[in-house]
């Protein structure tokens, strides 16, 4: 659909944490719940000669303390750490026309500045590796801050007789460590590429010109693309007691 939605046809109200939950569990692309502190539902109202009005729950977002422990101060060291929330969730179902995304954000912000004076920051990602740069944040006006927000390096790992790249977090579930010398205990080589880093945008709810001052990241130019860099994969195998990284011609 390329109209724009109509704002008249739908409402937004706070729901509890277990619809939330069960909507992204079953619908957005990460099928997973996660830490809950607000939750919004947007419904699509309907008209219905035989059936009346009708409203059907089209998608939610959720807010939460972040998840990382270092973020807040990654952000402000002025900011404690119920002064900031995370959009760890947003998912809302096609075809429902344009901008309705930020349309969505937008009124969920208002809110929180209404109900929760103590949030002074809104903080989200944009994940380039589900090809997302973040227009809908860049679209409501968020401020950001790029991708060097993440301290280490991290990658995804292919194992032998291993058809799938595995996430690091998958990894350290099932072998307890993304540390090459643990893994060449259980492989005899195995390979890994670059994850992507994620683009970061915050938005600031209290103006107070101390917040802005204490940035830890610059505010720079918004990305207009995703570059396209050459995706690069090396073997780590071990010879001897050294370990050996050895790129991959693909």
């Amino acid at each position: 659909m390329n109209e724009y939605f109509d704002k008249n046809k739908v409402t937004i109200s706070k729901i509890n944490k277990q619809l939330a939950n069960e909507i992204v569990e079953k619908f957005h692309y990460s099928h997973s719940k996660t830490k809950n502190k607000i939750s919004f539902g947007i419904y699509y109202n309907t008209k219905s000669k035989f059936f009346g009005e009708s409203k059907e729950l089209i998608g939610v977002i959720i807010y939460a303390h972040p998840i990382g422990r270092l973020v807040v101060k990654s952000i402000s060291e002025i900011l404690k750490d119920n002064n900031v929330l995370e959009l760890v969730r947003l998912f809302i179902h096609d075809g429902y026309g344009k901008n309705i995304e930020s349309y969505f954000i937008a009124q969920t912000i208002k809110y929180i500045k209404k109900h929760h004076k103590e949030v002074q920051v809104l903080i989200s990602y944009a994940d380039p590796e589900q090809g997302h740069l973040g227009i809908i944040y860049q679209a409501g006006n968020w401020r950001y801050q790029g991708t060097k927000s993440r301290i280490v390096d991290a990658y995804w790992y292919l194992f032998p007789n291993n058809t799938e790249w595995l996430h690091p977090r998958t990894v350290v579930n099932m072998y307890k460590s993304t540390t090459p010398s643990e893994l060449l205990k259980r492989f005899k080589s195995f390979r890994i590429k670059e994850l992507k880093r994620k683009h970061r945008y915050i938005y600031i709810l209290d103006n107070k010109k101390e917040i802005k001052r204490s940035l830890k990241y610059p505010i720079i130019s918004y990305p207009d693309k995703e570059m396209n860099k050459i995706e690069e994969v090396f073997e780590i195998s071990k010879k001897k007691n050294e370990i050996i990284k050895r790129k991959i011609d693909l």
